[in-house]
Formats: C-alpha cells, sequence, structure tokens
C-alpha cells in the first residue's frame, strides 16, 4: 500500500514499532538480517518520489525545526569521531539519531491533511491498546513481557503509554462512537500497564498531565476534562495493588526516602561535573566509563553490578554524551516544537472551523509534558515518541496554515479537501 501513497509508509513505520518481529515470539523465526524500520524508510521514500503529485500542497510550509535536528545530529557526528570515550557506541547512538532525522522529516513532509493525520494516531493507539491488552495477559508486577525499539525495558514502556493517554482522552471526547467505545474499552488496559510496571516516571509524568490538563483546555470541555480526571483516578484506584502505592509514595516521601532516588541524586552530581569537565561531550555511552571516577558514592555498587551506570536523566544525558552545544540545540528542538504547538491553539481561535487544531495540539501538548517529565529521571532523548511529538506539532501548525491560508483566498473547493470532524458535532 505505500507503493501506492507515503501516508501507508508512515503508519507502518509506527505500526511495526509497536510490533517489532524480533521482539514477539511470532517473529522469532524470521532472519535476524532484516531491517524492518530502514526497509519501511526507504520504500516510504521511494513512493514520495513515485506519488509526489498526491501529495497535496502545503501553503507556506515551516520546516525551520529541521535545523536544530540536523545540527543535534552533526554535533554527535562530530563528538563520536573526535572526542567520543568509546567511539564504536558513540557511532551506534548517532547511527540512531541520523535514522530518527530522516523519519521525522519524511513524518512532516508527508502528512498534510487531517485524515491522515488521524489515521496515524489511530495506529498509534491501537499499537498502545494492544500493549496493554498484551500486559493484561501475561504481564506481572515489573515485568510487561514488552518491549520496542529503544524501549526494552519496562520504564520506557510504560511512558510511552503514559504519553498516549491524552490521544485517548482527546479521541473520547472527540471521536464518533465507535471511536469513543474503543478507547473507552482500552483505557483501563493502558493504565493497568502503567500500574503493573509500578514506574515512578510514567506516574510523575501522568500526575503532571492531570494536573495541567485544566489549565491548557479552555471552554465548556474544561469541565468534561476534570470529570474525566475524577473518573480515570477512581479508575486507577481500583486497578492498583499495595505494591503500587507503597512504589509511588518514596516519591513523595522525597531522595532519602528510597534507595533508588538516593541514587539518582548522586548520578546527576557525577553528570553535571562531566559536562563541566567536558563541555563538548564525551560521546554516546561515555558517562558510564567515567562513572566510577565521578560518582565515587556508587562506585562499589557499580563493580558489584559490573559495570558503571547511566545518568538517569535525559537532559542531563544529552549534555554528559553531546556536550553544551548539543543540549542547546536538543532544548531548541523541543522549543520549536512546543511554540509551534502554542501557535496552533491560539489561531484556532480565528474561527470554530479550527478547533480541529486546538484540541489535537492540547493532546500533543500534554503528551509533550509527560514526556518531559518522565525524562527527568530516565534517559528518553532517544525515544521514539519524543520524535513523534515534535512530528505532530509541525503536522498540525502547517495544515493549519494551509487551511487559514485558503479560508483568507475565499477558497471554498480547496478547503473542502480538509476532512476534519464537525466539532458541533463531535464533542
Amino acid at each position: 500500500m505505500t507503493l501506492t501513497h507515503p501516508v501507508y509508509g508512515i503508519m507502518t513505520y509506527i505500526f511495526e514499532w509497536h510490533n517489532h518481529p524480533p521482539y514477539w515470539w511470532w517473529g522469532d523465526s524470521f532472519p535476524d538480517s532484516i531491517r524492518w524500520s530502514l526497509m519501511i524508510a526507504v520504500i516510504t521514500l521511494g513512493s514520495v518520489m513515485i506519488n509526489k503529485s498526491k501529495l497535496k500542497p502545503l501553503e507556506n510550509p515551516d520546516y525551520k525545526i529541521m535545523i536544530w535536528l540536523v545540527l543535534f545530529a552533526v554535533n554527535a557526528l562530530f563528538v563520536s569521531m573526535a572526542f567520543a570515550i568509546v567511539p564504536g557506541d558513540s557511532m551506534d547512538k548517532f547511527d540512531s539519531i541520523y535514522k530518527m532525522v530522516i523519519n521525522f522529516f519524511l513524518m512532516i513532509y508527508i502528512i498534510r491533511r487531517p485524515e491522515h493525520y488521524r489515521w496515524i494516531i489511530l495506529v498509534l493507539l491501537i499499537g498502545v491498546a494492544n500493549f496493554g491488552r498484551v500486559a493484561w495477559e501475561s504481564g506481572s508486577n515489573r515485568d510487561l513481557g514488552i518491549m520496542a525499539p529503544n524501549a526494552t525495558g519496562g520504564n520506557p514502556i510504560a511512558t510511552h503509554v503514559m504519553v498516549s493517554l491524552p490521544f485517548f482522552a482527546i479521541y473520547f471526547l472527540r471521536g464518533k462512537r465507535w471511536l469513543k467505545v474503543f478507547t473507552a474499552g482500552a483505557l483501563p488496559f493502558a493504565l493497568n500497564l502503567i500500574i503493573l510496571e509500578n514506574s515512578r516516571a510514567a506516574t510523575m509524568g501522568l500526575v503532571a498531565m492531570g494536573g495541567l490538563a485544566p489549565l491548557l483546555i479552555k471552554g465548556r470541555t474544561r469541565w468534561t476534562v476534570i470529570l474525566g480526571l475524577v473518573v480515570g483516578g477512581l479508575l486507577i484506584f481500583t486497578l492498583a495493588n499495595d505494591q503500587f502505592f507503597e512504589q509511588q509514595a518514596t516519591t513523595a516521601g522525597g531522595f532519602e526516602a528510597d534507595n533508588s532516588a538516593n541514587t539518582r541524586k548522586f548520578l546527576w552530581a557525577g553528570a553535571w561535573n562531566v559536562m563541566k569537565d567536558y563541555p563538548l561531550g564525551v560521546g554516546g555511552e561515555g558517562f558510564e566509563i567515567h562513572f566510577f571516577d565521578y560518582v565515587p558514592e556508587l562506585a562499589a555498587r557499580g563493580s558489584k553490578d559490573g559495570g558503571g551506570k547511566t545518568v538517569h536523566n535525559t537532559f542531563l544525558n544529552v549534555g554528559t554524551e553531546w556536550g553544551f552545544l548539543g543540549l542547546f540545540f536538543y532544548l531548541a528542538f523541543l522549543w520549536t516544537a512546543w511554540s509551534f504547538l502554542r501557535q496552533v491553539k491560539e489561531r484556532s481561535k480565528l474561527s470554530p472551523s479550527l478547533n480541529f487544531y486546538y484540541f489535537e495540539a492540547v493532546a500533543v501538548q500534554l503528551g509533550f509534558i509527560g514526556m518531559q517529565v518522565g525524562g527527568l529521571t530516565h534517559n528518553r532523548q532517544y525515544s521514539e515518541m519524543v520524535f513523534w511529538l515534535c512530528a505532530f506539532a509541525v503536522m498540525l501548525y502547517n495544515m493549519q496554515s494551509t487551511e487559514i491560508e485558503y479560508m483568507r483566498r475565499g477558497d471554498i473547493k480547496a478547503l473542502a479537501s480538509f476532512n476534519k470532524p464537525d466539532p458541533e458535532k463531535e464533542i
């Protein structure tokens, strides 16, 4: 299908991430040499060249966010070649970064209409719903039995699911009847997955999203959201067990209340000292090598465990690996995406027909907040979802810019191509 339109390539890429064959029982017999995501990206790129005429035009699209992402990748290559402590591992990290750059560009270039945008969000929701089903069927406390590329542990999977929850909520509020039934049925499984993993990072992100949701949503929908938060809270209390509450209580208790939380205090201090001593960065996986010198409080434990520990903070980890310059490029990339979302919400006030963009932007904003809060205690700079959320922001901005331009011209025929739900019927 991708050969007929590249949008199917984007859908397949997101689907494959949630169903990476080597991580599932049904994919064990497939050859290890197959590079699934690369194959999808190459076919999608070929489809762009073949079917370029099928991509409906955008009016004055803004792709300046690519500047920061490309600079981030170039800096990672430079550090890997010139300053990396472990050049091989560092180049592997750069390899992941440049692939994300390519896929990010394909996403923001191909998705040009709300219909296609909704398709890729639906694929995301289906993938997350399946994660919840698998965790319910075969998962146990701190052992979900689920893996995905760059998310081979329970914490990143739980964070990914947590970040997806605002999309479930928005599509429940604004979706057609079948979509309301699907999201309502999938949501308890997604929450159950987060509870099973008992991830404090995911729970912190969930609390942050819930606390800020009423502030980010305006109008009468705010009260519906508040009611939904109450129902969601009751659902969590119903599903949660004593282990979940005991684990989460250590977060409120501070660093001294929990050993792993106390560990992060030493790791973060060590990471900051590495950044000061190596302002250009030490390359991918470089902090683990310096761990014993810069985190002496945990050196004995590291020797017992057989190696150095990672930073457990997205932003400090970017700074240690790629230096202050890399951290600046990464933050500029995130800030540009956030500024797009703010502008989308502001411009949605121009006409009721633009409400689609407002609510989609709110979902992305909440997911963005959840991801950054979750990243405060874990390394998530290589998470696919970080780049997907930023891509969603660019898509919404460029689609809205085009529709506003068509409205200014009074181009009724062109406006008809933006087949969005009627907000009066959908809410």
